[in-house]
């Protein structure tokens, strides 16, 4: 991966974004293959791997094919964010490709805003070309997977941080988290865990019970909804 002269994409849309700070914005999504972690309730598990799926292989563009995939997709002053999303797409920082087509991006006015699961430090240089990082960490399946320079190196721009929430455990370990790494005084977002609609609200039900916003109480976090699930959009 890190010789390539391509990069594993597998997906490039016009979409809404689905969550977060951003939600129901207008987006050029941009899904990278590959991701270093196995969550059990990813709602994209076809992005696991570096090949992608039978179904959805992965695409290897240059800098220059990727940039134009994205300008096909929507260039005008309504679609002028780049999601940046997997997968894991930090993993593709160790390869030159991936600061070339961000490059361009820049240069073409795009706004890149990046989804990770901070467990892979940033770069300095990506603080010049990235906008907003949304990241989400795992904070009960991967808890002992972070470390504090590493989610510190996403401070240096406008950034959040988002984490699934399905029942008590997580709002625990969300809490946890939260004070472990000092993050009291970054904008905190919590969402549903789930991959049905179903699902999303059984979640919802318990960060919005009496006894969810008890062990929640100490966070000044907001809900974001998950469109992508709940609407069917990318």
């Amino acid at each position: 991966m890190r010789n390539q002269d391509t990069l594993n994409i597998l997906e490039v849309a016009s979409t809404i974004q689905g969550e977060g700070k951003y939600n129901t914005y207008p987006v050029i999504l941009v899904r990278f293959a590959g991701c270093n972690l196995r969550c059990s309730w990813c709602d994209t598990k076809y992005s696991w791997s570096f090949n992608g799926t039978a179904s959805l292989p992965a695409k290897h563009l240059t800098a220059e094919e990727l940039v134009a995939n994205v300008v096909s997709a929507g260039y005008d002053s309504e679609y002028n964010i780049v999601l940046i999303t997997g997968g894991e797409p930090m993993l593709w920082q160790y390869n030159r490709v991936f600061f070339e087509a961000l490059n361009l991006l820049k240069d073409y006015g795009y706004l890149i805003h990046v989804e990770t699961n901070g467990t892979i430090k940033a770069f300095k240089e990506m603080d010049e070309l990235v906008n907003f990082y949304a990241v989400s960490p795992k904070q009960t399946e991967y808890k002992n997977s972070y470390k504090k320079e590493v989610l510190d190196s996403y401070r240096g721009v406008e950034h959040i941080w988002k984490f699934v929430v399905g029942g008590k455990e997580d709002a625990y370990n969300v809490v946890e988290f939260v004070k472990k790494f000092g993050l009291e005084y970054d904008d905190i977002y919590l969402m549903p865990e789930g991959v049905t609609v179903e699902s999303l609200e059984r979640s919802r039900s318990f960060i919005t019970s009496e006894e969810g916003k008890e062990i929640l109480k100490s966070l000044n976090y907001r809900m974001s909804e998950r469109l992508q699930i709940e609407v069917g959009i990318i």
